[in-house]
C-alpha cells in the first residue's frame, strides 16, 4: 500500500490497476500513471513497483520546507527509480519544478535513478496501443503444446513468420484469428518478440525471443 489514496483533485482521472505482477490492484490518479501501468507490467527488467511510495523532504532555495510524494517507486533487475508523471504541458510549472527538483536531491543519495514520464513519453508511436492489446491477453492460459508448436516453427525458421502465417502452421483447422490470442500471450509473456513501435497485424513478423546472455 501507499503511504496516501489517490484523490481527485478536480478533473484528473483515479481508478486501480489489475497489476499481474503485484497481484494487487494499483490505484493511479491520471491517465499517464495508468498508461505506464502497462509498460511497467510488460517490461520483464522490472521486478516490482509501488505507487505512492514514501514521502520525499526537502527545502527550497530559500529555506522553505517542503514535501511531496513520487508517484511510483520501480524496482529493475539492474537499478531502483522513482518516477514522477506530469504531462508535458506542466513541467514548466513552478510546482512542477519544485517537485522534481526534490526528487531528483533525494534520488542522486539514495542510489535511485529520478525518471520523468510524460504523455508524449507514453503516447508517442504506436507502442501504447500494442501494449494495451497484448495486455487484454496477458490472463490467456496457453496450451504447453501450442507453445512447443511455435518454438519447433520457429528455430526453423530463425528470420520469423508473420502471425497470420505462424497460426496457420498450427493447425487446418483453426483459422488464425481463433490462434491470434495466443499468440498475443506469447508476446506478452516474451517467449515470442516482434518489433512494438510497429502496429500488429496478420503481417507482423515474430521471431523467438532470445535468451539474455549473462555476460
Amino acid at each position: 500500500m501507499g503511504v496516501r489514496r489517490v484523490r481527485n483533485g478536480g478533473g484528473n482521472v483515479i481508478g486501480t490497476f489489475p497489476s499481474l505482477k503485484m497481484r494487487e490492484q494499483i490505484p493511479y490518479e491520471s491517465t499517464i500513471e495508468r498508461d505506464l501501468l502497462f509498460f511497467l507490467e510488460y517490461d520483464a527488467s522490472v521486478v516490482r513497483y509501488q505507487a505512492q511510495p514514501f514521502v520525499i523532504a526537502g527545502s527550497s532555495a530559500d529555506g522553505t520546507a517542503h514535501s511531496y510524494i513520487p508517484d511510483f517507486q520501480v524496482i529493475r533487475t539492474d537499478s531502483k527509480e522513482i518516477v514522477e508523471c506530469k504531462p508535458t504541458a506542466h513541467l514548466n510549472e513552478a510546482h512542477a519544478q519544485q517537485q522534481l527538483a526534490l526528487g531528483q536531491a533525494w534520488a542522486d543519495v539514495n542510489q535511485h535513478l529520478f525518471v520523468v514520464i510524460t504523455d508524449t513519453d507514453l503516447r508517442t508511436g504506436h507502442r501504447l496501443a500494442n501494449l494495451k492489446l497484448l495486455w487484454r491477453y496477458s490472463r490467456l492460459c496457453v496450451p504447453p503444446p501450442f507453445i512447443e508448436r511455435c518454438r519447433s516453427i520457429l528455430i526453423a525458421q530463425p528470420d520469423g513468420l508473420s502471425l497470420e502465417a505462424l497460426a496457420a502452421a498450427h493447425s487446418n483447422t483453426s483459422s488464425s484469428f481463433e490462434l491470434l490470442p495466443y499468440l498475443y500471450r506469447l508476446l506478452f509473456e516474451h517467449i515470442l518478440h516482434t518489433d512494438l513501435t510497429q502496429p500488429l497485424s496478420l503481417r507482423t513478423c515474430v521471431q523467438l525471443q532470445l535468451p539474455i546472455s549473462p555476460f
